[in-house]
Parts: structure tokens; sequence; C-alpha cells
């Protein structure tokens, strides 16, 4: 089933446990907003959105076999939405966005890798589309690190 209730229990719990739960809330942010990181995740979705739209029909109507039956299209679609909200939460320099960029990155060239070693297999993105998400991810890996050392170097608010 798309919708485990245990899903909801577990995320209550992890909301609970948070050592600072208005943090959860809190709009603050480290600096502007990275506008290389906000445009590479402008780009994924271009390139995302298309997929998911097709994605999801062919969940809801039972096509594909067993990758319908197991789940695996809406499993894929849930996956590449998280990967553009990931880039454009890390692109908004909140805390966390260093390593949420770093994470999005990584998801992204081990996706494309996989891609690449298993072009036909149901689901994978192809050698173009592995290759191109491969060096989509080197691309969110390299502008997380570059706006990062940018923070680091800035004076603090206040500072002259």
């Amino acid at each position: 089933q798309p919708l485990d209730p245990m899903s909801f229990v577990i995320l209550a719990i992890v909301i609970a446990a948070y050592p600072a739960p208005r943090a959860l809330i809190s709009v603050s942010r480290e600096g502007r907003v990275s506008i290389p990181l906000l445009g590479l995740s402008i780009l994924t979705a271009a390139l995302l959105l298309p997929e998911i739209s097709r994605l999801v029909p062919m969940q809801l109507a039972g096509l594909g076999g067993e990758h319908a039956t197991e789940n695996h299209w809406i499993l894929t679609a849930n996956l590449e939405l998280m990967l553009i909200a990931g880039g454009l939460l890390a692109a908004t320099k909140r805390p966390g966005w260093q390593a949420l960029g770093i994470i999005i990155g990584l998801a992204f060239v081990y996706l494309g890798v996989a891609s690449i070693s298993l072009p036909y297999y149901a689901g994978s993105w192809n050698l173009w589309g592995g290759a191109l998400a491969t060096v989509g991810g080197w691309a969110y890996i390299g502008a997380t690190l570059w706006e990062a050392s940018k923070t680091a170097l800035a004076p603090a608010p206040g500072e002259v």
C-alpha cells in the first residue's frame, strides 16, 4: 500500500525527538539564496517532472506488471520529488543546507552510475540520462562546496 500509517508514526517520533522542534518551522538562513543551487534545482525539476507525470498514471493504472504491483513507479516518482525538494531546500541555505546539498549530489551520482550500468532496465534513466545525472550530481557537490566556502569567508552580521 502506498501510504503506510507506520510512516506517519515514525515521522511523529522523529519530530518529537528532534532536539530543537521550533527550529523545524524557523525560516532563518545562513545567507542569501544560492543562485547556482537554485538553478540546478530548477533544471532538475524541468527534467524530472515529465518523468514523474508519466510514472504516477502508470502506477495508478497498474501498468508495468510487477513494477506496478510492488509500487516501484510511485516510489520512483516520490524519490524524484524528494531530489527536487532537497535541491530547493539546499538552495535556501537553511541550517543543514551543506549536508543536504552534498547528499543530493551523491544521490544523483549514484543513480546516474546505476542507470549507466543498467541502461535497459525498467525505470533506468538510460545511458544519456545516467550521464546527465552523474554530471549533475557532481555539479550539486561542487556548487555546495563553492557556496559553503563563500559563506565561511563572509563576515558575520554586525562585523565590519
